[in-house]
């Protein structure tokens, strides 16, 4: 798996990151089908959303290991949250598509902190087939949350 440097200050070090996610499934079905997914995930095109570099193997009969490209950066801000909306809801680039992303916390979205400065879906774990009405279902609900922290935190309530 191909993963970015990312060089300290003084250019005295170069370092490379991974996140290492372990999971243990309670049915064999639901593991070969997450097994399934991530493959296809490697050849999907989300458009001006980019998927990390990851690697994944079957470590156990009901558990999986998923090795993927550390990003650093930033939290989408709300002009990414649009192009999310864009790519991973309504699918511009590939509206028929049944898959897509699942997971529309902007937590699991990062802004690449090198140049071009790319928005990459962290969680490689959220692809699976969801049909649109669902999607936007699930992200209304992540809107309404996002609504809901701002009237608490300005005491707008």
């Amino acid at each position: 798996m191909e993963t970015r440097s990312y060089i300290n200050n003084e250019w005295t070090e170069k370092r490379k990151f991974t996140i290492i996610k372990d999971i243990t499934f309670v049915d064999p079905k639901i593991l070969h089908e997450k097994l399934f997914l991530l493959e296809k995930l490697q050849t999907e095109d989300f458009g001006k959303i980019k998927i990390p570099n990851y690697n994944f193997e079957q470590t156990g009969e009901l558990s999986l290991r998923i090795i993927s490209e550390y990003i650093k950066g930033r939290y989408a801000n709300l002009y990414e949250m649009d192009i999310i909306e864009k790519y991973a809801i309504e699918r511009i680039n590939n509206i028929e598509s049944e898959y897509s992303l699942s997971d529309y916390n902007p937590n699991n979205f990062i802004v690449d902190g090198k140049a071009p400065n790319e928005l990459y879906c962290v969680d490689v774990d959220c692809y699976r087939k969801i049909p649109p009405d669902k999607r936007r279902e699930r992200w209304n609900k992540i809107e309404k949350l996002k609504h809901e922290r701002y009237q608490r935190a300005y005491n707008l309530d």
